[in-house]
């Protein structure tokens, strides 16, 4: 059975200061610097709540974001939208671990999946159920 409320999540240990980490992740139009599929990064303003940009992927796919939570210094949430559709919200997080490391963690929940009418999840619940 499909569980709608659970995410996809990747975490790596970084040798560097969270600060620095932060400088990184938070610098407006930064992320196509350490984001590996992404090629554009285009800023409407950048730097707390209700900042907004748009990331075109290798793919050719782009996102709308729209920050929705801001705490300087250790991380933001982010409302991705694809033509006004597919919300979803990724969660972006640096934890220190001592002066000169750190834990970078990345969280994204797939909002349109919960919005999707049951109907059109017969068929993805009948190919996991059949192992494709």
């Amino acid at each position: 059975m499909f569980n709608y409320n659970e995410s996809i999540s990747a975490e790596s240990e970084i040798a560097a200061p969270a600060a620095t980490v932060w400088e990184q992740i938070a610098r407006s139009g930064g992320v196509v610097r350490w984001h590996p599929f992404v090629k554009e990064n285009n800023t409407e303003n950048w730097s707390g709540i209700g900042s907004k940009d748009n990331v075109i992927y290798f793919s050719g796919r782009s996102f709308e974001r729209e920050v929705v939570q801001w705490t300087e210094g250790s991380g933001y949430d982010l409302k991705l939208t694809e033509n006004g559709k597919n919300e979803a919200l990724a969660e972006y997080r640096i934890t220190p671990i001592n002066g000169n490391r750190c834990r970078f963690t990345v969280t994204v929940h797939a909002k349109f999946i919960q919005k999707l009418p049951l109907s059109e999840h017969k068929d993805v619940i009948h190919l996991s159920a059949a192992g494709i």
